[in-house]
């Protein structure tokens, strides 16, 4: 990684402005339909379970098409898969006010398209991420995500809301429609970027339209073939677990352990607290760039394991919410660096396999996390301890990343020569 002089913003370039606006439309649209598809099932069924079934829409096609999503996007022109996906997405959502209008659909309806729904996010969001590099350029590939991640954080935080006042004002059938607009208005920011046109920014010239097992598997074998791409990767998926341990019980370790009921404002003061933490990694991380990215690793999973078992045990809300603030800040700080460090390291012909390996191991970790987390508290009846328990696969993390600083100190002195 360079230590010289700091690139020039990457928001001075238009195809960067492009990027970021579409994809937070992009993330406005998928997160309001995520708040909304859920609660609209548990609403005619009265089921937590459907209403579950419904949440794990939004998971289970990135573990069954993220490889495939990779490949496909190697070979197709990334920024072309973006504009069409954008465009099959607001179709799918289409069909929301349809059924609505139309019919009294049973809740299954509301699964496959929910279904379609995220297996075309899974295509957006693999192409996304291998044209990164693309747009910002490879000195600018941490400011790049910081400002993303900045972006997918603000955007999130108010998709609850923005998601019920759609409903009171306008209905299921007419908020579906705004959706709808909100991934068209991504597709024509998206085609205005400029990278990813050419066939050197994607397309990699293959003959066929057939994708085989050995194309599909590059991505892994370069992810085992470099040892700080694989052990990030191995470690997204212990933070991940950890992660959404935490993310998935605020609600219930408000309850049990801080004594505030679900309605009381200052549970959403926790919440929010972890919000502003990722806002300041996402800030933070760029500035991290000209440092050794798996040192950084080493030392926000150590901050991780720490602050999170110390939220576990806080002794009040004011507590937990600036131990919260300070976990997510080193947690986001992890996950940054492991996307960056990824996209610097993967050659342009392997970014949407490799990058799709990523996020299928960190974000196929998150609900294993919050079910897991929701087990032992069921069993234990304690949420301090079931929260430091799940710090354990953060734990673990931190010895994955922490051998390979030993490792590559004992083989070089000056590990910066492989940053360079």
């Amino acid at each position: 990684m360079s230590t010289g002089a700091a690139a020039p913003s990457v928001l001075r370039s238009s195809d960067f402005r492009f990027m970021l606006s579409g994809r937070a439309a992009s993330t406005a649209a998928t997160a309001v339909t995520w708040v909304l598809l859920p609660l609209h099932v548990y609403d005619i069924t009265g089921s937590a379970t459907a209403a579950a079934s419904m949440s794990a829409m939004n998971v289970v096609p990135f573990l069954l098409f993220g490889l495939f999503a990779g490949a496909y996007v190697d070979r197709l022109r990334p920024r072309t898969v973006m504009v069409v996906v954008e465009v099959v997405s607001a179709l799918v959502l289409l069909l929301v006010p349809a059924v609505v209008l139309l019919s009294e659909p049973p809740f299954a309806v509301f699964l496959v398209i929910g279904f379609l729904a995220s297996s075309a996010f899974v295509w957006f969001d693999v192409a996304s991420s291998a044209l990164v590099p693309a747009v910002a350029g490879p000195e600018r590939i941490f400011q790049a995500n910081g400002h993303l991640w900045m972006a997918a954080t603000i955007v999130n935080a108010v998709a609850a809301p923005a998601g019920f006042f759609l409903l009171d004002r306008i209905g299921l059938a007419g908020a579906f429609l705004v959706i709808a607009g909100a991934y068209v208005v991504s597709a024509v920011l998206t085609s205005f970027l400029r990278a990813g046109r050419s066939a050197a920014d994607g397309a990699q010239g293959r003959e066929g339209n057939r994708v085989g097992w050995s194309e599909i598997l590059e991505g892994l074998r370069f992810i085992r073939s470099d040892r700080v791409v694989g052990v990030l990767t191995l470690a997204g998926a212990g933070i991940g677990i950890s992660g959404g341990a935490v993310y998935s019980t605020i609600v219930v370790f408000s309850d049990l352990s801080l004594d505030l009921r679900t309605d009381d404002i200052r549970v959403g003061w926790i919440i929010a607290g972890c919000s502003v933490g990722a806002l300041i990694a996402a800030v933070l991380t760029p500035r991290l760039r000209s440092l050794d990215p798996v040192l950084v690793s080493a030392v926000t999973l150590a901050v991780d394991v720490v602050l999170l078992v110390a939220y576990a045990w806080s002794p009040g809300w004011v507590v937990a919410l600036v131990l919260l603030a300070g976990w997510n800040t080193a947690h986001t700080i992890a996950m940054i660096v492991s996307i960056s460090v990824r996209q610097q390291r993967c050659p342009a012909h392997l970014q949407g396999r490799v990058n799709a390996v990523g996020r299928m191991a960190a974000w196929g970790a998150v609900p294993l996390g919050g079910g897991l987390c929701g087990v032992l508290i069921d069993l234990t009846g304690q949420a301090p301890a079931a929260l430091t328990i799940m710090a354990l696969p953060s734990l673990a993390a931190f010895g994955f990343v922490l051998s390979v600083v030993f490792v590559r100190r004992a083989e070089s002195p000056d590990v910066s020569k492989e940053n360079a």
